[in-house]
């Protein structure tokens, strides 16, 4: 045996933690975990922390409901003759792929570009005006007369 093989076995066995080391780690995260959720049992349930779990909770709905209303819409789109069932080109936008891909898109363009928003005035500010302008988009669509 060379000094090399004795030099990598070292560094393997530094490398991966032995079982009790692993125990004890995931004994002082599961003691972290639960110290914060009996510490956030004890909290009071003011006001303010339930407009906060009401607010929270309306913004979730309104983003699962704009996901999933996606499929939802999408064959009344086609039986009105809006969009297709195939979409013929890879980049075509008249079928319901092309419909959904452009959907995750948006969601995925918002997130990357205006993720510094919400690094430069706070995420409550970003919430807010994110649902002040989804708000309104809304009530421009609901009155509009076409689609």
């Amino acid at each position: 045996m060379t000094t090399a093989d004795l030099a990598g076995s070292t560094a393997d066995q530094l490398d991966a933690p032995s079982a009790a080391a692993r125990d004890a780690r995931s004994l002082s995260v599961d003691h972290a975990v639960a110290e914060v959720a009996a510490r956030l049992e004890r909290l009071p349930a003011s006001r303010y922390f339930w407009k906060i779990i009401i607010l929270v909770s309306l913004g979730g709905w309104f983003e699962y409901y704009d996901l999933i209303f996606t499929g939802y819409i999408a064959p009344g789109l086609t039986k009105s003759g809006l969009l297709t069932t195939t979409t013929t080109t890879f980049f075509g936008y008249t079928g319901i792929a092309g419909f959904i891909a452009a959907t995750f898109a948006g969601l995925f363009v918002g997130t990357f570009f205006c993720g510094r928003l919400i690094d430069r005035f706070g995420r409550r500010a970003a919430f807010t005006w994110s649902m002040v302008w989804y708000s309104f988009a809304l009530l421009i669509h609901g009155v509009s007369a076409h689609a």
